[in-house]
């Protein structure tokens, strides 16, 4: 997306000198190693040739092509890396792996990663790995920052890191010797894709400044399926049970008297139905609650997001239950801790009935800062066929976690609109900040062609929203 917003050109500096503290906050994740903010600052003279100038953005309707942002078209053309010798671990497997971390991004199996990489070690770590045909771990830094993130690179044994994450496989790169314009130094341009989860042993810093971390792959732990038959108490059996306890609870609160006989017949069939229960093993209601075919359903009604796509761009859901259960997880509005809990789950039928749990509650999108509701949950739709969240890279290296929405309210533009870098080929986009506290929230997608739809959209920076759950 074209986020390196006004913070990158210099003939913004009118509109820069208001809320330049609160952007850099929002702006920030360390996967790049900077020579300085100054640099930062200049005009991008040299990003004039976009990668999506020449690919049609809508349909003959008129209708926006879904499938364009999660092409990543703005990376530009990269090496596809089709190796048939991945790596796949085993569960419970220990591998040493390259170790990579993204501040406040949590990265699901099945989630497409595009990072842009200056940092010379982490350069030579992706080389290393594409030689090797190894997957790369990638965890999160979840500590608040005070200064330039870039530093966290060059402070050992400080990163505050989750003790879980994903490995990612690079499905495609593309190197370059000299960034362009906001980096001296190369640039290493790379699309990840994620596979399977792992918690992290122990990390450390090697003499090459390359960090390394031992990790144990994490089973799914799947559910067994339904049985054919179920062995369950006859419903005149448990009618009676039910009856007969209710009497001996009466006898015993002194509410009626009975005679021997019947309360020797009733104890008779207490005991026959607790000598029936052991065979009882679930009832078809407990195994319906958990039915694969009655979850998706469920899932697919509760993201019935709003779409300008036709259907054969519609998002189609997963076929395995553990597919499901990360496809979910990657498109659910929730903050990271909720994510971390997610990907901590190692029965994917549990983790979707979270995940359902989790997306009922939530009412309200409001500013992390100061609780002011940005958007409503009805507004949140579909730009992309991998969903309406996904992540997106700028120019300078910075992930974004954005969530797409229709409407968005109390924000206030900044700088002019810019179709340089767009994350969405065919719309312009305006960094947007919060308009009580100035926190940077995201930006305003206006389209550049009469007759596009939708005319207008916000994407809306993740980690800078609270999501307020209903009572």
């Amino acid at each position: 997306m074209a986020f390196f917003f006004r913070r990158f050109r210099a003939n913004d500096d009118a509109n820069e000198d208001e809320g330049d503290e609160d952007e850099d906050e929002a702006l920030l994740a360390d996967t790049s190693d900077s020579s300085g903010s100054d640099q930062e600052e200049q005009q991008a003279d040299t990003q004039n040739s976009t990668p999506n100038n020449h690919v049609t953005e809508t349909h003959p309707q008129g209708i926006y092509d879904v499938t364009l942002p999660a092409r990543h078209l703005y990376l530009g053309e990269l090496d596809e890396d089709n190796s048939s010798q991945r790596t796949v671990h085993h569960d419970n497997d220990t591998p040493c792996l390259p170790l990579l971390y993204l501040r406040d991004t949590i990265v699901f199996p099945g989630e497409t990663l595009p990072m842009h990489v200056f940092n010379l070690h982490l350069i030579s770590l992706l080389r290393n790995a594409l030689t090797s045909n190894q997957p790369v771990a990638i965890c999160s830094d979840l500590r608040n920052f005070d200064e330039d993130p870039e530093q966290a690179l060059r402070r050992p044994n400080q990163e505050e890191l989750t003790v879980l994450g994903t490995t990612v496989d690079i499905m495609g790169f593309r190197e370059q010797e000299q960034s362009e314009g906001y980096h001296h130094g190369p640039v290493f341009i790379v699309r990840f894709l994620g596979r399977q989860r792992f918690k992290l042993l122990e990390c450390y810093r090697k003499l090459n400044g390359m960090m390394e971390a031992k990790v144990k792959i994490l089973p799914e732990q799947l559910l067994p399926p339904k049985p054919l038959h179920l062995f369950t108490c006859p419903a005149h059996l448990m009618s009676s049970a039910n009856q007969s306890l209710a009497l001996l609870r009466s006898c015993e609160n002194e509410l009626q008297t009975l005679p021997a006989e019947r309360l020797k017949h009733l104890q008779r069939n207490l005991s026959l139905v607790n000598a029936t229960m052991p065979v009882c093993q679930a009832s078809l209601w407990s195994f319906n609650q958990i039915d694969f075919h009655r979850l998706r359903e469920q899932v697919k009604k509760e993201q019935q997001f709003k779409t300008f796509a036709g259907k054969e761009n519609s998002a189609k859901l997963p076929e395995d239950v553990v597919s499901l259960s990360y496809w979910l997880s990657r498109q659910l509005p929730a903050e990271t801790s909720c994510k971390l809990e997610l990907l901590s789950i190692n029965c994917p039928t549990r983790r979707i009935l979270r995940a359902l749990q989790i997306l009922q509650s939530y009412t309200d999108l409001c500013c992390q800062v100061c609780g002011r509701t940005i958007a409503k949950k009805d507004a949140i739709f579909s730009m992309s066929v991998e969903g309406p969240l996904a992540l997106y890279v700028n120019p300078g290296g910075y992930v974004h976690d954005t969530l797409t929405v229709m409407d968005a309210s109390h924000l206030r533009t900044m700088g002019r609109s810019s179709t340089e870098h767009s994350w969405f080929p065919g719309y312009a986009w305006t960094i947007v900040n919060c308009r009580r506290c100035g926190d940077h929230k995201g930006w305003l997608f206006e389209a550049t062609k009469r007759g596009l739809k939708p005319h207008k959209f916000y994407g809306l920076r993740r980690p800078s929203l609270h999501f307020t759950q209903g009572t």
